[in-house]
């Protein structure tokens, strides 16, 4: 399997909106993990890497590799066309 390195870019308003989603717990667990697994991503912030989310979060690295969004798209969670924050990612092979 290729690896890629994901480049997440939150701004503060995004940063802020994916805490409180995670603070809440209000959501389905799917948006939860997603929110912690960009917040951990996040170049601006502590910028982990896959192996190390997958970690910290006790799930598989393709499920963190699932919730990044592929090269240029700006979503969070569910289908690229659910645009609910724009989080700004990129893909690089490595």
């Amino acid at each position: 399997m290729e690896r890629h390195h994901y480049i997440v870019r939150l701004s503060t308003e995004e940063r802020l909106e994916l805490e409180a989603i995670v603070k809440k717990g209000k959501g389905n667990a799917h948006k939860i993990r997603n929110a912690q697994i960009l917040l951990h991503s996040d170049e601006n912030g502590e910028r982990l890497t896959v192996e190390a989310i997958a970690r910290l979060l006790h799930c598989n690295k393709d499920t963190v590799c699932e919730a990044l969004p592929s090269s240029g798209d700006k979503w969070f969670g569910g289908s690229p066309g659910t645009q609910e924050t724009g989080a700004s990612v990129h893909t690089s092979s490595v």
